[in-house]
Order: C-alpha cells, then structure tokens, then sequence
C-alpha cells in the first residue's frame, strides 16, 4: 500500500469550508473509488486531526468527502489517546 504524504501543503478553506485551515497530511488508498485522507485542521481557534474518506464515481472523476470519518480533537490529550488505542488494536 502506497501512502502519499503531502508534505504539509496547506489548504485553506476560506472558500466556504468547514474548516478555518487545513493541512493535508497523508493520503491512504482505500481502492480505485475511494482514499482516506488524514489533515490537521482548526476552526474556531481549535485544533483536531481530520480522517475522512474520500470518494468518486466512474461518471465523475472529482473527489468528494464522504460522511464517514472523525474529527478529533488534538489537545487535552485526546488524539494521541486515540492514536496509542489504534496501535493497540493492530497489535491484538
């Protein structure tokens, strides 16, 4: 599985968005129709880790965020509390 990493390219949603800023850090494919995409995002003054998959159609090549996915806050600990939950279960 080949994981693109983004390098941090920043892209702002200034556009009407969700989000206030969004940093795209990873993109993970799922399959020839869909991705998971893994940013850093901030709205309102508050971070989180945005995990969101991705998809499109044959008739449509353009992608669209799907509803399934997380948004998860970074402080108080809770993304890395989250993250270590991840590793434990790859490795049971």
């Amino acid at each position: 599985m080949k994981v693109n990493f983004n390098n941090g390219q920043v892209q702002s949603n200034n556009s009407g968005g969700y989000w206030d800023a969004e940093v795209v850090v990873a993109e993970i494919p799922k399959d020839d129709f869909a991705k998971y995409v893994v940013s850093k995002c901030a709205k309102g003054g508050k971070e989180y880790i945005n995990l969101r998959e991705w998809y499109h159609t044959r008739n449509d090549a353009t992608w669209k965020p799907a509803k399934a996915g997380a948004a998860i806050p970074v402080p108080n600990g809770v993304a890395k509390g989250v993250i270590t939950a991840l590793m434990q279960a790859m490795q049971d």
